[in-house]
C-alpha cells in the first residue's frame, strides 16, 4: 500500500464517526443536470465548516460554513439534505446537498452531539448531551 493510500485509509477510519455520504452532489466541473459520484460530508469541529469530499478524486471539493462547533453529520436517505449538529451553538445546520449552502439553522437542546434522519427523509432526530433531551423535526 502506498503512503497516500495508507493516509486515506487512516483518515477514513477517523472520519467515519463524523461523516455522512450522499449520492447527490456535483464535483467541480459537473453541471447541475449531470449525475455524479457520492460525496462525503465531514464535520470540521474547530473550523466551523463541513468539508465536502469527493472520495473518487481523493480531495476536498468544497467547505460549507456552519454554526459553531460542528460535531456530527447525517445525510437524508433521499440525498437532498445534510444535517450538522453545531454543538457550541445549540443548533442544527441544514445544508442543501445540491447547492452546498446552509438553508436553515434550527435551535435544539443544549450541546447537540448526534443527528440521524428517518428512512423516509421526513424527520430528523438530535441527541443533546448537556440537556439529556432529544429533538425531532420534520425535514
Amino acid at each position: 500500500m502506498t503512503s497516500n493510500q495508507e493516509m486515506w485509509r487512516r483518515a477514513a477510519v477517523v472520519l467515519c464517526a463524523a461523516a455522512a455520504m450522499t449520492g447527490q452532489g456535483h464535483p467541480a466541473g459537473a453541471s447541475a443536470g449531470t449525475p455524479s459520484a457520492a460525496l462525503v460530508y465531514v464535520a470540521d469541529l474547530h473550523a466551523d465548516t463541513v468539508s465536502v469530499v469527493d472520495p473518487a478524486a481523493g480531495r476536498v471539493v468544497d467547505a460549507v460554513p456552519v454554526g459553531s462547533g460542528p460535531d456530527s453529520v447525517a445525510a437524508a436517505p433521499d440525498g437532498s439534505r445534510v444535517y450538522v449538529t453545531d454543538s457550541a451553538a445549540d443548533t442544527v445546520s441544514v445544508i442543501d446537498a445540491r447547492s452546498r449552502k446552509v438553508i436553515a439553522t434550527v435551535p435544539v437542546g443544549d450541546e447537540p452531539s448526534r443527528v440521524t434522519v428517518s428512512p423516509d427523509s421526513e424527520h430528523v432526530y438530535v441527541a443533546n448531551v448537556a440537556s439529556d433531551t432529544g429533538a425531532g423535526r420534520r425535514g
